[in-house]
Formats: C-alpha cells, sequence, structure tokens
C-alpha cells in the first residue's frame, strides 16, 4: 500500500504544528493554574485533541491509499475423450476402461496444480462434464469439437487440448480438416488397435423407404472386405428370424475390397417390415458384430386408381399415362367417355381431357367429389366451378407462353423448372378475362407476346367440389418433347405429372384422434411421439389425458401420460431396446372413447462396430498440424511432462491496482467519532461539560 495526496506533502510541516498548538492551548495553556484536570488526564485529552485533528486535516487535504493485488491467471487447457462404444471395443479396452477409472483423475489432479482443467466428451454430442465416462455412445462425431471449446472459452483463452481418441470418426468432418483457426496446439492420445485384421463387414444397405403390396423390389447390400483370399461368403436376408433369401459371394480383397450384392424381394404384406442383412462368419475373423445390418421397409397396400377420360384422342393423354406408368404408385385405366361403363366410386383420381357442358361424366365426378386433373377445357365448363370469368369470347384463343411462379408451395419447384422455362414452346390459350375459384396456387401464368399477365394457365384449387388441378392451354405433350430435346429424358415432365397427382390423391385424415409414430426408429434414438385431438368443429383440444402404453416382445409393458402442448400432445419415451413393439394410445373426451394402436421395431445401430480399426495416421497429422505432439496410452507420462515444461503454457501473473480516497473510508468516520466521544466522556466525568 502506498499514500498520497492531492496536495503537496509541505501542507504537513505547518498542520502539525498547528495540531500541536491548538490542543496544547486547550488543555496547557488556557488550563495551566486549573486543578480539574490531573497530570495524566491533560495528557489524555491532549492526544485525543491533537490525533482528531491531524485526522480531520489529513482528510481534507484529499489523502488516498494505492493498493496493488498480484492476481494469478492458470493457463486453460481442454481435454477432448472420445465417448463411443468403439473405445472399449478393441483389445487395448481394458487399459483404457484401467486408465479412465483409476489413472485418469490422479492425471487430472496433477495438471489442475499449475493449469485449469475442462473436460469435453465428444460422439454424438458434445459436452462438458464432471462425472463418469461410460464410452455409450453410438456415434462418433468430432468435428464441432472446437466450436465447442471455443463457445465455452474464448478461442484465445485456451492454451492447449488433450484428444484422447482411436480416430474412428464415423459421422461428420474430420477435425484434422478444422485446424485453421486453431491457435493453440493439440495433443492427441491414440487409443485403439490399428491391426488390419480379417473381417468381412455390411456397410451400408441401398432400399426403397415405400414399395407397395404386389410388387417386387431390390435390395442392394454393400459388402467391404479385408484380408479374405478366395473365401466363399453366404449373405443373407431374414425377417423374423426366417431366411428370405441368399447368395454365396466368392471374396478376395486383395483384388476387390468392395462388393455389391443385390436382392430381389416381394412385397407380399402391408405394414412396416424389419430386415436383417447377414453374412457368415469367417474363420479366425477379429470383429464378428459388423457381419449384420438391419433396415426397414414400408409396404403400401393399396395403389392410387386413375381414370383417364377424354372426349376425343389428343397427344396428352399418351404423355400423362406415361408419366403415371413410371411409377408404381399408380393404377391407370384409360377410356373415351362415351365407352366408360365402370363405378366412378373405384378411382381415386380422374384426368378429364376437353370436358364439355354436355358431359354427364364430368359432372357426375363433381357430384362424387372426385379429384380431378381437368384439361383443355372449354371455359363455360368449369365457368362458376372453378374459374369465375368476367369476359371471354368462344373457340377464339391467344398464343401464350408460361411463366412459373416463383411463389408457388403446393409441391417443391426443383431448379429445372427455371432452367426449362424459357424453352417451352408457345400453346393455345382461351381468350378472356378470367381467374380462379376456391382455394388456389397458380402454378403458372400467360405471358403474351412477352407481356407477363396474371391469368391463369395451370393452377391447383380447392372448392366444396373436392380437389382441382386445371390446364387451361392446349398442348401439354409439346412440354414434354421440350423436355426431351434438351435434356434427353423426361424427368422434369414426369415430376411435374406426378407431383400434380400425389396432391390430388392425399386424402385428408378426418379421424378425431390421431398419434403420429416416426417411420424408422433407432435404438440410440429416443422414442418422440406425437398426438392430435380434434373436436367437433374439427379444432385441436388438449382437455383430457392421452395415454400410452408400450409392450416389447416379452410381454413387458411401459407405461406413459402424453404432455400438453396448445395444440397437440407430445412424449419423449426415451431410449428403448430395437426390437418389435407393440402400441396402444387411449384417450376419452365427452364419453367417447378413442384408440389408436398398432406396431412400432425399433432397429439396432450398429455404425460403431463397423470399423474397429483404429486411425492413428490422421491424428498424427492433427498434432503436428497444430504444433502438438502424438502420444499412445502409455506415454501418458511423456505428455504430462511436456504439458508442464512448454514455456507457452504457464501461469500468467497480472496487477490490480485500486484507489481509495481516505474521506470515502468509513473506518476514519468511526476513529474520529470515537475520539470525540472520548474526549467528551472524560470532560463529562470531570465535570468541565
Amino acid at each position: 500500500m502506498h499514500i498520497y495526496s492531492e496536495h503537496s506533502f509541505l501542507w504537513l510541516l505547518l498542520i502539525v504544528p498547528l495540531a500541536l498548538i491548538i490542543a496544547y492551548f486547550q488543555y496547557y495553556y488556557k488550563n495551566k493554574n486549573s486543578t480539574v484536570f490531573s497530570k495524566n488526564t491533560k495528557k489524555v485529552l491532549f492526544f485525543l485533541r491533537f490525533i482528531l485533528l491531524l485526522i480531520l486535516a489529513l482528510l481534507l487535504l484529499d489523502f488516498y491509499s494505492k493498493f496493488t493485488k498480484n492476481e494469478y491467471i492458470k493457463p486453460n487447457i481442454i481435454i477432448a475423450i472420445d465417448n463411443s462404444q468403439s473405445m472399449i471395443s478393441a483389445k487395448d479396452s481394458a487399459a483404457v476402461k484401467s486408465f479412465i477409472n483409476s489413472q485418469f483423475k490422479t492425471f487430472i489432479n496433477e495438471l489442475s496444480d499449475k493449469l485449469d482443467v475442462q473436460i469435453l466428451t465428444f460422439g454424438e454430442k458434445n459436452q462438458f462434464i464432471t462425472d463418469s465416462i461410460l464410452f455409450n455412445e453410438h456415434k462418433s462425431n468430432a468435428e464441432n469439437i472446437f466450436t465447442t471449446a471455443s463457445d465455452v472459452l474464448n478461442n484465445s483463452s485456451i492454451n492447449a487440448m488433450i484428444m484422447m481418441t482411436d480416430g474412428i470418426f464415423n459421422e461428420g468432418i474430420h477435425p484434422v480438416s478444422l485446424t485453421d483457426n486453431i491457435n493453440y496446439p493439440v495433443y492427441v492420445i491414440g487409443t485403439g488397435d490399428t491391426t488390419l485384421y480379417k473381417d468381412i463387414a455390411v456397410k451400408n444397405v441401398l432400399h426403397n423407404k415405400n414399395v407397395y403390396i404386389g410388387n417386387d423390389f431390390m435390395v442392394e447390400a454393400l459388402i467391404q472386405a479385408n484380408s479374405v483370399k478366395n473365401e466363399k461368403v453366404k449373405i443373407s436376408i431374414f425377417e423374423n428370424n426366417q431366411e428370405l433369401v441368399s447368395k454365396d459371394v466368392l471374396i478376395n480383397s486383395d483384388i476387390q475390397p468392395y462388393y455389391s450384392v443385390q436382392f430381389q424381394l416381394s412385397a407380399n404384406k402391408g405394414g412396416h417390415h424389419t430386415y436383417k442383412i447377414k453374412t457368415t462368419l469367417l474363420k479366425d475373423e477379429h470383429n464378428t458384430k459388423n457381419n449384420e445390418f438391419y433396415f426397414n421397409i414400408h409396404v403400401i397396400e393399396n395403389k392410387t386408381k386413375v381414370l383417364i377420360l377424354y372426349t376425343a384422342p389428343h397427344p396428352d393423354i399418351s404423355a400423362i399415362r406415361q408419366s403415371l406408368n413410371s411409377s408404381l404408385q399408380y393404377e391407370v385405366d384409360c377410356f373415351q367417355e362415351n365407352t366408360f361403363n365402370n363405378n366412378l366410386k373405384n378411382y381415386d383420381v380422374v384426368v378429364y381431357h376437353s370436358p364439355n357442358n354436355n358431359s354427364v361424366l364430368f359432372n357426375k365426378c363433381l357430384q362424387l367429389n372426385i379429384p380431378m386433373f381437368i384439361i383443355n377445357a372449354q371455359l363455360n365448363t368449369i365457368q362458376n366451378k372453378f374459374l369465375s370469368i368476367k369476359q371471354f369470347i368462344p373457340n377464339q384463343t391467344n398464343e401464350i407462353e408460361a411463366q412459373f411462379n416463383s411463389s408457388f408451395s403446393a409441391f417443391a419447384l426443383n431448379n429445372d423448372y427455371n432452367s426449362i422455362s424459357p424453352y417451352l414452346p408457345i400453346i393455345l390459350a382461351p381468350y378472356g378475362d378470367y381467374s380462379p375459384l376456391g382455394e388456389y396456387e397458380i402454378l403458372c401464368y400467360q405471358k403474351i407476346n412477352n407481356v407477363f399477365t396474371e391469368l391463369p394457365l395451370f393452377y391447383f384449387t380447392q372448392t366444396t367440389s373436392g380437389k382441382f388441378a386445371v390446364f387451361l392451354g392446349d398442348g401439354l405433350w409439346r412440354w414434354k418433347m421440350t423436355n426431351f430435346q434438351i435434356y434427353q429424358n423426361t424427368d422434369w415432365f414426369n415430376h411435374l405429372i406426378l407431383n400434380t397427382f400425389r396432391y390430388l390423391s392425399v386424402k385428408k385424415d378426418k379421424r378425431p384422434f390421431k398419434v403420429f409414430i416416426p417411420p424408422v426408429i433407432y435404438e440410440n434414438d429416443p422414442l418422440r411421439i406425437t398426438a392430435e385431438l380434434l373436436n367437433e368443429t374439427m379444432q385441436p383440444i388438449t382437455d383430457p389425458d392421452v395415454f400410452f402404453t408400450i409392450k416389447d416382445s416379452s410381454k413387458n409393458e411401459f407405461k406413459f401420460v402424453f404432455n400438453k402442448a396448445a395444440n397437440n400432445y407430445f412424449l419423449n419415451a426415451g431410449i428403448l431396446p430395437s426390437g418389435e413393439y407393440t402400441y396402444k394410445a387411449l384417450t376419452q373426451y365427452k364419453g367417447k372413447e378413442y384408440e389408436q394402436s398398432g406396431k412400432l421395431h425399433i432397429l439396432p445401430y450398429s455404425i460403431e462396430k463397423n470399423n474397429l480399426t483404429a486411425q492413428h495416421s490422421p491424428l498424427k497429422t492433427l498434432a503436428q498440424k497444430t504444433n502438438g505432439k502424438f502420444y499412445l496410452l502409455h506415454q501418458i507420462e511423456e505428455l504430462k511432462k511436456d504439458i508442464l515444461n512448454n514455456d507457452d503454457i504457464k501461469t500468467i501473473i497480472t496487477q490490480n491496482e485500486t484507489y481509495q480516497y481516505w474521506i470515502e473510508n468509513k473506518y476514519w468516520l468511526i476513529l474520529i467519532v470515537l475520539l470525540s466521544l472520548s474526549e467528551w466522556i472524560i470532560r463529562r466525568w470531570n465535570g468541565v461539560i
């Protein structure tokens, strides 16, 4: 502590003698003949008065004190540990567990004497922890490890990172590619086994998520082999532990390490199906956990039945039919309207080409509320049904071009729509002034003589009679020809037609109580479910409780109650083991019981088991790029010495200076009061006051 003043210290040469003179005058000169005070009492009163006057003078001279405090800032070091399952799946798993369970705490404590240590685990997620490390995460993703560290500790204040991992990253970008903005060394502890053992693994399975009942579908298994020489491997597909199909493959990994094996399966039963692809075990195979792979397929029981009706043959009919036949979702019948004698109720969507006012079938479709795709209709046929007409001249047309609407949202438009638009040919559209009726969205407008108009060419609308798509032009087939001329395929035209029919064929689910189960659930993900309950006016309500029961294959029951949100219900049932489950959701509203039940499959997640060969080479590159160093687990003492002896990782000493004016210090006030009170008491005791 140092003492300073806003004024010259020379004032003390005046103040001290003046305080002595005043005190002497008060108790010696003024009372020299008085016998009221004893000799010792005079000395005490003299001293009290002198000190009081001196303190007051010092406060008036703005004396203040400067305090200097040393602050010791420890270097920050992050210890990042791979918390995935592969860390304890290699032959050094016992050593890894032993280090974490016993030596790790000692290692942390020794570093903590001189360093500020933070422990970060990574795998499926990144998190700073203080409790135990379990190595139980189903993925290993180190892509965000540096950003997570800098979010908690400013990047410039991190002095070093210790990363303990086997280098088997199966998701995200490898951290070796993310070191450009890292200004601290990364010391890597490499674990696992880098030996390339004999192994056969199912790396992935390619398949459609949805297929239609009665159809065959393809499944492609991607097989990886290591150190396998001329061995025959049987690859099989199972459902409910029953082998459906198998193939024998002769594998020689020296010539070809990757194999693609295709199977054809039949969709004979609707619903969700869980399949398992499995390879036979090889002799002396090191890792047998990657010999199987589970996948899920939904078999849709009903196809969408489409009826094409036309008043006269037209190239549009063939173009639309070919697009529908490119998808297994649709079953198409085609009739000239005067030859049709089937039941309209058997169809989900009707394509009606060039209908007229006298068409009985057209009006019957409207009465039955069947979704329709209407093409090249006379305006008076659809007037007041889907179109409001202000003015038109019968049988008169305009030559127009199509202008696609960038705000269209009934289905997603890919980039091909913008690129092909300038090349679409001129077609004929009815002359007049008209606009759509109902809740509509316009896919493309008419452009006349290069002038954009608000007139619709192709639009979608929903009225009291149902859902409709309306194409007012003549020459839709020309769009398909142009598509082929530019791209040598008809993918864009098929996308346009198939999405039109998907829009028309989607039926609104009018059930008052619905439970939404994810189509694919893995054992490492929590089971999240939502539910909706509608009242008589089809408005969502959440007044009654919704109960959920799930039962596994061993008949074990797990019961839950849904949480309530503003307009729906939600439930997190947690992480469940893989297998087949049945569920039942139940609620009551106004005395009526609502129930939904079904099956769900939770698939095994084995990505951590696919590859157990440690990848140390990129880890060494990571350490080298950041001026760190690579170590093996038995070199932990060497790592500790290198860090503690690193001159760039040292404690920083900073000095903080604070100033305080004496007049602001309450203790001076207390001292002044005590001195004044003491003098007053003594004088009072001796009868002077």
